[in-house]
């Protein structure tokens, strides 16, 4: 009996002892490298460059061989040009400054100009360049000395019960020049924040 009662008592101290004792700690949360990786946000969507159109118009072109002038965005540096037009015309880019008080250019000249289009009824052409350039379009009708000579001697020649436009190609020379111009920029469309244009 006494063996029994000294086999509890000691039985009691170890379990005091152990309730007394200090127990490791176990935390649910996770570590704190992982935490932060859970709290970052996600990465922004890359952003999406394309063509987006910034000039559409349809005009007829000055038979005496003035300039269409087109003024470029000053955040633009690359562009697409396209061009459509009843009759031949000349067209391209120019510096903004080199057109300062000019109506027209030599037919020559536009052979030197970025974006050139030479003599052309429909024609598309793309082209860069700085944006410290400060770009213009420009548009002239191929058959200006053409058509003036024609339109005098029309008026000289029904005077004297004459038509000078029976020959198909006097008519389409004197006929109006309606031209179509469609400029488009290289810039950014989806997912644009802070992006900046190429």
């Amino acid at each position: 009996m006494k063996n029994s009662m000294l086999r509890l008592s000691l039985l009691a101290l170890v379990l005091i002892g152990c309730k007394t004792g200090t127990q490791p700690t176990v935390s649910n949360s996770p570590p704190q490298s992982v935490a932060k990786q859970a709290q970052s946000p996600p990465p922004a969507p890359l952003p999406k460059f394309g063509w987006k159109q910034f000039y559409d118009e349809t005009y007829e072109a000055s038979a005496l061989g003035e300039l269409k002038v087109v003024l470029v965005p000053r955040d633009v540096s690359k562009i697409r040009v396209v061009v459509q037009a009843h009759s031949a015309v000349y067209g391209g880019m120019i510096s903004r400054n080199s057109i300062q008080g000019r109506k027209t250019l030599l037919a020559a000249r536009f052979a030197t100009l970025r974006c050139s289009l030479m003599r052309v009824e429909k024609g598309e052409r793309t082209c860069s360049f700085s944006r410290e350039e400060e770009m213009a379009f420009v548009v002239r009708d191929a058959h200006t000395v053409r058509r003036a000579l024609l339109g005098a001697s029309s008026a000289a020649s029904a005077y004297s019960g004459h038509v000078l436009g029976a020959a198909k190609g006097a008519e389409m020379a004197t006929d109006p020049n309606t031209v179509s111009i469609q400029l488009s920029a290289w810039h950014c469309i989806e997912n644009c924040g802070n992006a900046k244009s190429p």
